[in-house]
Parts: structure tokens; sequence; C-alpha cells
């Protein structure tokens, strides 16, 4: 699944989807950052789960970096390019 959280640049409040607010992402959650990711993680989350997670999550980002370059067939035969997911 891939979500998008809006950051207001001024007073640096996120909007959290209400899809991932019912998953349990609500009140105190916990993040854990480096230079370039964000991993949100729902409380009371064991860490081994937290891994497994991540595992999956880096799985498909295998998947996601081998097709987005990959020419598409639109329904009307001609070709376009996997728009990158940002």
């Amino acid at each position: 699944m891939q979500a998008r959280i809006r950051i207001d640049a001024q007073t640096g409040f996120a909007y959290i989807a209400k899809s991932l607010r019912d998953e349990g992402f609500r009140g105190d959650v916990m993040g854990l950052v480096n230079a370039r990711t964000l991993t949100l993680i729902i409380p009371g989350i064991r860490l081994t789960d937290v891994k497994r997670s991540l595992e999956a999550l880096l799985a498909d980002l295998e998947v996601r970096i081998d097709y987005q370059d990959v020419p598409q067939r639109n329904s009307n035969g001609t070709q376009s390019m996997v728009a990158e997911e940002a």
C-alpha cells in the first residue's frame, strides 16, 4: 500500500489519512528515522513484527524498482513509461 502524509510547512502538523488511522496509526506513534526515510510504527507492535513488515516492504520495493522504467502497453496498444511514484 502507498499512502500520502501531508506536513504543513509552517506548523509542522501532519495529516494522516483516515484509512491509516483506522489501521491503528493514531495517538503517540513511534517513528524510526534515518537520512532518507521515516518508518511509523503502530503503538504496541513488537519490533520483530516491524522487522518482518519492513522485509516485506523491501521485497515490494525491489519489484517497483524493476518496473519503474519498463514500457507499459496502454489499452489502445501504445506504449508509455510507468510513472515513478513519489
